[in-house]
C-alpha cells in the first residue's frame, strides 16, 4: 500500500486538545421527539430530563417568557427585593400585562435577537441514518476526521454504528479508486 494513501488515526487528549474539548453535537431529545426518533436515556432506561445545550445563533428574533423566581430555589424567599414581573401567562397560555386569575404565572418577557450573539439551546439537527456526526479537521497539516463519540452518552451501539460507517466509506473510496 502506498504510504500516502495509508489511513491515519489521531487521538488528541489534554486540556488544550480542541478535538476532545469541543462539546459533542448530540441530537437533543426535543428534536428526537419532534421527528419520532428514539429518545436518549439514562443508565436506568428513563428518558433524559434535560438536553445538553449548545451555543447557536437564532435565525429570527424570538420572544420568550421566563417564570419569575425560577433561576434559583431561594429567590422566592426574598421576593420583596425584586421588582414586579413584566406580566402573566394565563391558563390559556396567553401573555397579559395584568393578572387575570389566581393561577396566572408571573413572568419576565425577553426578546432574543440574532444580533445579540449565540444562545445556549437544545441541538435540533438530526442525521438520517442515526450514525455519529463526522466532521473534517486539520492536524499537523493533514486532513483528519472528527467523530463525536467520546462522551458519557456514548454506548457500544453508537461506536459500532460509527465504525460501520467508517468501514463503508473506506470500502466505497477504495472501490472508486
Amino acid at each position: 500500500m502506498n504510504s500516502s494513501k495509508k489511513a491515519r488515526i489521531a487521538h488528541l487528549a489534554g486540556p488544550t486538545a480542541t478535538i476532545q474539548n469541543t462539546p459533542p453535537l448530540v441530537t437533543s431529545n426535543k428534536a428526537r421527539a419532534k421527528h419520532g426518533l428514539p429518545l436518549l436515556k439514562d443508565d436506568d432506561g428513563a428518558a433524559l430530563r434535560h438536553d445538553a445545550l449548545r451555543a447557536q445563533r437564532l435565525a429570527a428574533p424570538a420572544k420568550v417568557y421566563v417564570e419569575q423566581f425560577s433561576a434559583h430555589p431561594l429567590e422566592s424567599d426574598v421576593a420583596e427585593l425584586y421588582g414586579p414581573p413584566d406580566g402573566y401567562i394565563g391558563a390559556d397560555g396567553v401573555f397579559r400585562k395584568e393578572r387575570q386569575g389566581a393561577g396566572d404565572k408571573p413572568v419576565y418577557e425577553i426578546e432574543l435577537k440574532p444580533e445579540d450573539g449565540l444562545y445556549p439551546l437544545p441541538y435540533m439537527a438530526t442525521q438520517a441514518d442515526g450514525t455519529a456526526w463526522f466532521g473534517g479537521g486539520q492536524w499537523r497539516g493533514q486532513g483528519v476526521m472528527r467523530i463525536s463519540v467520546i462522551n458519557w452518552w456514548t454506548r457500544d451501539t453508537d461506536i459500532d454504528r460509527a465504525l460501520d460507517a467508517i468501514l463503508r466509506a473506506l470500502a466505497a473510496s477504495r472501490s472508486a479508486a
